[in-house]
């Protein structure tokens, strides 16, 4: 049978780094991130191992301990609400 689908939309959390909101982003990532001062970037802890983060990337968290960075976030998603978790 052959068929055609449609992917279920999947609700996410995420931070943009701006390169200012160092404790905002650190908040977000918990023990998964760290901020290198010295040439503000961001680190984080994805499955796949410890990936550099530039300003101006949002920072995706699709379940607990899974952290991305997305560069075409505002593509791929429909920001939905925001809080100040």
């Amino acid at each position: 049978m052959i068929v055609t689908a449609v992917k279920k939309p999947k609700q996410v959390k995420a931070v943009l780094w701006d390169g200012t909101n160092v404790d905002e982003v650190i908040q977000f990532l918990g023990e998964y991130g760290k901020h290198l001062s010295s040439i503000n970037v961001m680190r984080i802890n994805t499955p796949s191992g410890w990936v550099r983060t530039e300003v101006n990337t949002w920072i995706v968290n699709s379940k607990p301990g899974d952290y991305y960075p997305h560069t075409s976030f505002e593509e791929d998603f429909d920001i939905q609400t925001e809080s100040e978790e």
